[in-house]
């Protein structure tokens, strides 16, 4: 946000100058009024009015003229913070998403968007005409003093209301925008879980929840516009009594001589667009109110992203992967504890062991998605987090628990939703046995999903994520339960790609599995249980050792 500052900073003053421009020229009429008042209906002289006419004409287009270019200036800032701040925003947005808490800053967009429309509210364009109210009570005072002290005064009784508009709304606008956003996350949720929460009948008691929990904000956001309310609809009879006085007070000294009805007339002109940006100001108060929260967090969330340690670049990876003391911590839960292994590349490492393991976590670890709480994971003898993120992607296949895939094409799912290799998707896609049934479907490489696939079996779904996890040949290869929707078509597929991958050394791997057929084409195998290594080596010695417990065990027992 500093540097989207200082880079417009010249035009926020430029603008600051068409402000004073178009305040200036807003005393068009008031002055011609003044002149028809005291000079043309007074001589009847119509090449006068024929002058001052043309005059006003001309002032009124150059003050158009300078408040589009104010306008304009105001919605091309919008558009720069958009396109300045958008994709890291988004980013990172997107890593906190991932992130082990789920506390990423996920209102970075809304609050961007908020600022991106706060440049195109009229609420804006007051707080710079504000500043300028002084000039036009400055000016009153020039007519009379007694007409410069009703105008103070009725400014300073609405500024007051301003003010305390400002005291009485800003903690429940805000406490209603803090409730909204925790709303929303539990409707994203609940839309998420949507299945599980039709099939068990909690709709009721989600909406129940949900219900509460809104109930809250419209309580905060009510208070609010009543106080809000209350005070606007004071302003506007305050601001048609401000009219009366001048009118009255400058009719008496007309009468007394001691006024010009002209400067009367201009007088109460005047006062009007004195108050008028105060009055806008409150009007849009809300607005502000979003706009000045969104500021800060976005301000928050751009200052710890300067923070962030410039990351290496560097060439791809031959897929050496070597860990040392890895620990995590979630909340109050140590998931991993000291957990030591390495692999050579092309090496394909089984992991092991019962749910509540560790093997997910593990997984998000080795990928980069997560980092350590503790101890280290080298990629080739970086540490793995020193990497850009973006590159480290490219050469890395990942296949979660479940598999998400796009509203795009096939091929476009399999690229990664970059640009589409045909040959290399049709690569993948022959890998995983799926080619043929892709060229069964309507459109072929060429057929829309739809929103996470929802029209494809568990399998299918699965399938295309594992083409997705190895498009390109990437140099580590992370698989999480890749065989949990398979059939026996499917898993005999699945073993045949890692046996290729085996044979050819391409990537390394770690394959999370129950299923010991998997354990065949396994060069190494890890076990976790509690979060520890249980054991850890050569397949075969493994085996050896796990063969050697269990006689121990059942003569224990």
């Amino acid at each position: 946000m500093r540097d989207f500052l200082k880079k417009w900073r010249k035009n926020f003053v430029f603008v600051a100058l068409l402000s004073c421009f178009i305040n200036i020229l807003q005393l068009t009429f008031a002055f011609y009024m003044f002149t028809i008042y005291r000079n043309i209906v007074a001589s009847y002289h119509e090449p006068s009015l024929y002058t001052i006419t043309v005059l006003a004409m001309y002032a009124l287009i150059a003050l158009g003229f300078f408040n589009y270019l104010r306008i304009r200036m105001l919605n091309t800032a919008g558009v720069d913070l958009d396109q300045s701040l958008g994709d890291d925003v988004f980013k990172n947005v997107l890593r906190g998403a991932s992130a082990p808490d789920r506390r990423g800053y996920t209102m970075g967009l809304s609050d961007l968007n908020t600022l991106k429309g706060y440049f195109n509210n009229p609420g804006l364009y007051a707080l710079f005409d504000a500043p300028w109210a002084p000039l036009y009570l400055l000016l009153i005072y020039f007519f009379h003093p007694v007409l410069g002290i009703v105008a103070t005064i009725g400014a300073a009784v609405i500024f007051s209301l301003s003010v305390l508009q400002d005291y009485l709304t800003r903690k429940r606008l805000g406490s209603a925008n803090m409730k909204n956003n925790q709303n929303q996350k539990m409707v994203q949720t609940a839309l998420q879980n949507a299945e599980v929460v039709n099939a068990m009948g909690m709709a009721n008691n989600i909406c129940s929840r949900w219900n509460q929990a809104n109930a809250g904000v419209i309580t905060d956001q009510t208070i609010a516009s009543r106080y809000a309310g209350a005070l606007q609809s004071m302003t506007r009879p305050i601001q048609v009594s401000l009219q009366v006085f001048i009118y009255g007070i400058g009719a008496y000294f007309v009468m007394l001589g001691q006024l010009d009805v002209g400067l009367m007339v201009a007088g109460a002109i005047i006062m009007g667009q004195a108050v008028g940006p105060i009055m806008r100001v409150m009007g849009a108060w809300r607005f502000t109110v979003q706009a000045g929260s969104a500021y800060e967090r976005l301000s928050r969330f751009t200052a710890f992203i300067n923070r962030q340690p410039a990351k290496m670049s560097l060439p791809r990876p031959e897929g050496r992967i070597d860990a040392r003391q890895l620990s995590m911590t979630i909340g109050l839960s140590q998931v991993l504890r000291n957990v030591t292994f390495d692999l050579a590349p092309g090496e394909i490492m089984g992991v092991l062991g019962p749910s509540g393991a560790g093997k997910t976590t593990l997984c998000r670890i080795m990928t980069g998605v997560w980092p350590s709480r503790g101890g280290e994971i080298r990629l080739d003898g970086v540490d793995l987090f020193y990497w850009d993120q973006e590159e480290l992607g490219r050469h890395v296949g990942y296949l979660a628990q479940e598999v998400e895939l796009f509203d795009a094409s096939v091929a476009k799912n399999i690229a990664r939703m970059g640009d589409v290799d045909a040959p290399r998707v049709e690569e993948a896609a022959r890998a995983v046995h799926i080619h043929e049934w892709i060229e069964s479907l309507a459109d072929g490489y060429e057929t829309r999903i739809g929103r996470g696939g929802v029209t494809l079996s568990g399998g299918q779904r699965q399938r295309l994520g594992i083409a997705r996890a190895i498009y390109d040949n990437p140099a580590v290869l992370v698989l999480d339960e890749p065989n949990s929707n398979l059939d026996v078509e499917g898993e005999k597929a699945f073993i045949e790609l890692l046996a290729d991958i085996r044979r050819q050394r391409v990537s390394t791997c770690a394959v999370v599995t129950h299923k010991p057929e998997i354990l065949d084409v396994v060069d190494r195998v890890l076990i976790l249980k509690d979060g520890q290594v249980a054991a850890f080596g050569p397949r075969e010695e493994v085996f050896r050792q796990l063969m050697k417990a269990q006689p121990s065990r059942q003569q224990a027992g």
